[in-house]
Order: structure tokens, then sequence, then C-alpha cells
């Protein structure tokens, strides 16, 4: 029956305790709600779109490089140590609940604990629970984990502007793979068509129809176009290098890209607030810590009120000891306390505070100048796609012109007006001036990838 009872009341004690609570971290999440600027999991899951490695597209490509860049696994992982520092503060929602058993001597009737005759000893044997709960900490408790949190919250929108420069060097990569393949089909025809050149060449010389230092020019030309490819196939080689390494792959693998490399005119999101950019998110996020941490440190420095009780169940031990003044049964005792912060403890809270304020001022500070670099890259970033773009028109117009050129030069050549060479250099103008164009489309792509990441955002979504 003692045992029953006895366990009836710790259960209630528990109970209580934990219902208190599981109130106040309602509380705290209902006002954390309203604080954060973005809803923000707990839970860190690995960023960007889950898609098929085996697709090569840039945008899986992209997701590839945010699974796998070890720097953004390390500050995925700050970021879960920094949510598990918010829920350690929380501690004091909860009751400390300590269960404990002793067996020991206790007094005689003259008050010596350990009587020199071992038959005036009394032994006794108990066991039982301490509970502590905190009533009210003016809001201590409720700033430690508010600090915490949002200190989560930068960390995680730094996450963000990682992910962002990591996308921007899979675009740059993978629209550089493209540029090089297209370059390396140019060489290769034109390398077919010095090959053939230097054929017809040999035969007119066979048939005296041609001079040696005629043959000697074409060959000297097909050097050169072995050149060019040579260059050609190394950039391509280099260039994937690079791409596998920004998507974490061994870079002495091989891999085939998917896509077109076509001009689109990008996107220059005039609408764009510097206020989304994940960096000043940040920062902002930082500010609102130190603000919490301000509001703790204040709390620290005021009385902090609790309850403490423990509940024993103590038995002496049967026949020893002269007088027997051992409690029996059932021991309890409750009871409300308050805590003065005074000496350390006022010393303590009192630098925290004046600690945070000046954090609250240099974060408030270091935002505004943050958001203007943003405006200012991102202005900059515009400026570059608008001449990319430019540049672009130029290279049409260069490619038409040196079209046409080379279909003027082959009907000169049929009406005996020209000569081979003189197709070969038209040849060799129309191939440089489609190289140019797809340089051009690769500086738009490139510049569109730019501007995303000076905006913080991940391109190939």
């Amino acid at each position: 029956m003692r045992s029953s009872i006895f366990g009836f009341i710790v259960a209630t004690l528990v109970l209580s305790s934990a219902a208190f609570g599981a109130e106040k971290k309602e509380e705290l999440v209902k006002s954390v709600e309203v604080k954060v600027p973005e809803k923000t999991a707990e839970a860190t899951p690995a960023a960007g779109p889950v898609a098929t490695v085996q697709d090569n597209t840039l945008e899986s490509l992209v997701a590839e490089a945010l699974r796998n860049n070890s720097q953004l696994k390390g500050m995925r992982g700050e970021t879960e140590e920094q949510f598990g520092k918010k829920h350690y503060e929380q501690r004091d929602w909860f009751p400390k609940l300590e269960s404990y058993f002793t067996y020991d001597t206790q007094p005689d009737a003259k008050g010596n604990k350990n009587p020199a005759r071992q038959s005036d000893r009394t032994w006794r044997k108990a066991w039982g629970v301490r509970a502590e709960q905190t009533i009210w900490d003016f809001g201590e408790t409720k700033g430690k984990v508010h600090k915490e949190h949002f200190s989560a919250v930068a960390k995680e929108q730094k996450e963000k502007v990682k992910e962002s420069e990591v996308a921007y060097d899979v675009a740059e990569a993978y629209w550089r793979v493209m540029f090089f393949e297209q370059v390396v089909s140019l060489r290769q025809n034109a390398l077919q068509a010095k090959k053939k050149e230097v054929g017809s060449i040999a035969d007119r010389v066979k048939a005296n129809n041609a001079t040696k230092a005629e043959l000697k020019s074409a060959e000297a030309r097909q050097a050169e176009a072995e050149l060019d490819l040579l260059e050609a196939n190394n950039g391509l080689k280099f260039s994937k290098q690079r791409l596998l390494f920004a998507i974490g792959r061994d870079i002495e693998g091989d891999i085939d890209v998917k896509g077109t490399m076509s001009f689109d005119k990008p996107d220059t999101r005039e609408n764009y607030n510097a206020e989304t950019h994940p960096d000043l998110k940040s920062v902002r996020a930082a500010e609102e810590a130190a603000d919490a941490g301000i509001s703790a440190a204040k709390a620290a420095r005021l009385p902090k009120i609790s309850f403490r009780g423990y509940i024993e169940d103590s038995t002496p031990e049967p026949g020893s000891g002269a007088g027997n003044l051992a409690p029996d049964g059932y021991l309890y005792q409750a009871g409300v306390f308050v805590r003065l912060p005074i000496g350390s403890t006022w010393v303590g809270a009192t630098g925290r505070l004046k600690e945070a304020e000046g954090s609250k001022s240099r974060y408030a500070a270091e935002a505004e100048a943050l958001k203007g670099s943003i405006k200012l890259n991102v202005a900059n970033a515009r400026n570059n796609i608008e001449e990319a773009i430019k540049g672009y028109e130029v290279s049409e117009k260069r490619k038409d012109a040196s079209n046409e050129n080379l279909g003027r030069i082959k009907q000169m050549l049929e009406a005996k007006n020209a000569t081979m060479a003189d197709v070969a250099k038209a040849e060799d103008d129309f191939a440089i001036s489609e190289i140019g164009r797809l340089k051009a489309i690769y500086n738009v792509k490139v510049a569109e990838a730019e501007l995303l990441r000076e905006m913080g955002l991940v391109s190939g979504k």
C-alpha cells in the first residue's frame, strides 16, 4: 500500500511538471513563428531537388553538386548543431528530477551519527525523488532559446549563400563544356576540309596544274587546323574536369552533358528585393539573436522563482541501534524558492548584456552596408548581361557577313576568279565567326548565372 501511494504521488509530480514545461514550449513556438522571416525546418535536409544523376542536365547537375559539396555538408552539420543548442536551452521549462537510494547510519540520542559502540548505531535505508521546476524567470529561458534559434537561422541562410555559389560554379562549367563541344565539332570539320584541300592540290601538282608552293601552303593550313583541334579538345577536357570537380565526381572520369547551346534572353528580375538575399537574411537573423541575448541578459539580473521538493520512503533497519531515532515512513518537503542574482551572477549577466548590445549594433551596421553591396553587385551583373546580349547581336551580324562572303568566294572560284587559298581563308573566317557567336552565347549564359549568384539564387532551377 505504501509503495502504491508513493508511486502515485511521484507520477502526479512528474506529469504536472511536464505539462508546465509543454505549455512553456508551446508559448515559445508561437512567438518564434511570428518573428522568423521565413519558416525554417529544424531538421536540415540536403538542399536542392532530387534528380537522376544520369540526366546530366544543368538542373540535375546542380542538384548533385548541392548534395555532394563537402563545405555544404559541414555547414548543414553546424546548423543542426545550432538547433541542438536551442533544444538544450529549453531545459528549464521541464522539471529537474532525481531519484536516489541511501543506506546510512542515523544520529543517536546524543546527536552522534557514528557512536563508539556498534550496538548504538541505527541503520536506515531510504529511496525517493527530488524535483525542481522553474516557475518564473522573467523570460530568461525564452531569451536564450530565441537566441539559439535565430543563430541557427543565420547559419541556415549562410548555407543558401554557399548553395548559390556552388550552383554558379556548376553552371559556368556546364556552359563551358557545351561551348567547347561545339568548337571541337567545328574544328573537326575544318580539319577535314583542309585535308581535302591538301589532297586536291596534291593531285593538281601531279597534273602540273598547281605548284609545290601552293601545296606547302595548304599543308601549313592543315597543320594549323590540327593545332586548333588539339586546343579545342584540351579545352573540352579541362572543362569537363572542372564540371566533374564542381559536382563532386572523380575528375578522371568522363561526362556527357545534355542541353542546347542556344540564345535565350535572360530574365534580369527587375523587381528583385535585396532584403530577400540569404546573406542579408543571415545578418538580420544574427541581429535578432543578439536582441534575444539582450532580453536574456536583462532577465538574468532579476529574481528567479522556482519550486523545489522531495518525497522519500525511509525505513530503519530492524533491530539496529539504541533508541532508534531514525525516521520511519514517508518524508516530504516542498516549497517555493527565490534566487537573487548578486555578486558574480550579477556581474556575469551585466557583461553578457553589454556584449549582446554591442553585437546588435554591429550586425545592424553590417546589414546596411551589405544591403548596399548587394544592390551594387546586382546592378553590375545586369550591366554584364546587357553587354553580353549586345555582343551576341554583333556576333550574329559577323556570322551572316562571313557566310555571305564565303558564298561569294566559292562562286568566284567556279568562275576561276579566286583560288583554293581564298576559299580556305573565307572558310576560316566563317568558322571564327561561328565560334565567336558560340562564345557570345556562353557569355550570356554565364552572365545570367552570375546575376543569380549575386541575388543569392540557385542556377538551374
